[in-house]
């Protein structure tokens, strides 16, 4: 449990996006949280189950109340050691953020997510793995009461999976993957039009939001080089094509929505460098209780409001532990973030935050985070700009 207080809690853009004044808040967080395991030599079971809540102090500030954020997590391996097993990784999960609709009945942005997976776990040697399988995501999309539909979208993404395995050292590997994703919108054309506002962010009437076929396959190096050194080091490459008639097809595609829409914006799709995946890290323990974390990736996927989302992001964590009692930890992040669409625009986000936690009994953690987040829009649309610090203080209870 804890107590949030945030200097912009609608993450609003002020007077230079035309939007109200940054607002600060505090709220009361609580989060229980159970995890089960099973270790057998027949089966490797893990579940865990987390719930929050978020209540804020200011009865102006209740549209932004939330009690049902949810994250269940099941992951269970059968025959682990067996050349022939099966394994699985479900979860579902609910969460939010916060929109800059400060007089929404509910400014909340939500999304529900749930996902299946299943895998043929073949174990030809003690070094190699292959699993063969599929997967399945659900996803469901509300906005803030007051803008277009509150029930915006929900997708459907389901397709096969490949994952490859050769542990050449005891902590070292060499891994590759494959993944071909089929994603199916319930709405693929979606009215932008509200009776508050008009129109919004200059869409027209109607957004549109194509299905899409994807596909990625990377492959790289991932382990413990040294007692001291972790490296990971992976490349691939990915394209993804955005089908223009699942739009037109629409039963929404009336004559007059026909009209409104721009193919030539979402008739795009994922190819040259927007294409290519990285994801490297170098974690480095220059002596213990020190720990020194730098990496970069780079990737893209789909948006829910836009065809898809290419983005870099590079970060740097530092963590140490003192007396056995006390965690210092420093961090840092920038994410350049291109959504190509009907909705195209370039964002930087930056992200530091800092914290102390002090290990009172081996049940009982207190914790205090300071933190600041900077969103700005490189062509100049200061609406989506915001900044926001954060001061986070918590109490952990374990058993």
């Amino acid at each position: 449990m804890g107590v949030d207080w945030n200097s912009n809690v609608y993450r609003t853009a002020g007077s230079q996006g035309n939007e109200a004044d940054p607002t600060p808040g505090a709220n009361l967080t609580v989060g229980p949280k159970l995890e089960l395991g099973l270790d057998g030599p027949d089966a490797i079971l893990k579940t865990s189950g987390a719930w929050g809540i978020r209540k804020f102090f200011v009865p102006e500030q209740t549209n932004l109340d939330n009690f049902s954020e949810a994250d269940v997590r099941l992951s269970l391996d059968l025959l682990p050691n067996a050349v022939v097993g099966f394994k699985t990784n479900d979860g579902f999960k609910r969460n939010t953020s916060p929109s800059e609709t400060p007089d929404a009945e509910d400014a909340l942005l939500r999304r529900t997510r749930a996902d299946l997976s299943g895998a043929l776990a073949i174990h030809p040697g003690d070094a190699l793995s292959l699993d063969i399988g599929g997967f399945y995501q659900f996803n469901d999309y509300n906005l803030p009461s007051s803008a277009i539909d509150a029930d915006l979208n929900r997708k459907n993404t389901f397709g096969p999976k490949l994952d490859l395995k050769w542990t050449f050292f005891p902590k070292t590997a060499l891994v590759s993957d494959f993944e071909l994703r089929f994603a199916r919108w319930e709405n693929n054309i979606i009215d932008t039009t509200t009776d508050a506002q008009g129109t919004v962010a200059d869409l027209g009437s109607t957004l549109a939001m194509p299905d899409s076929t994807t596909w990625k396959v990377r492959a790289g190096l991932v382990g413990r080089f040294t007692q001291r050194l972790v490296l990971n080091l992976v490349a691939g490459y990915g394209g993804a094509v955005y089908d223009a008639d699942s739009v037109l097809d629409d039963p929404a595609a009336t004559e007059d929505a026909v009209d409104d829409l721009d193919t030539s914006v979402f008739d795009v799709n994922v190819s040259g460098t927007d294409g290519i995946l990285v994801a490297t890290g170098v974690e480095w323990v220059p002596r213990p209780a020190h720990t020194l974390t730098v990496g970069y990736t780079k990737n893209f996927d789909d948006s829910w409001f836009t065809n898809y989302i290419a983005y870099h992001y590079v970060y740097g964590r530092y963590k140490t532990l003192v007396a056995s009692r006390v965690g210092l930890y420093l961090e840092g992040g920038y994410r350049n973030e291109t959504y190509v669409g009907e909705v195209d625009r370039n964002d930087h986000f930056l992200k530091t935050k800092a914290g102390a936690s002090y290990n009172a009994t081996g049940w009982m953690d207190t914790g205090l985070d300071f933190g600041w987040t900077r969103r700005v829009n490189a062509d100049g649309n200061a609406a989506i700009d915001y900044d926001n610090f954060a001061i986070t203080g918590s109490l952990t209870f374990s058993y």
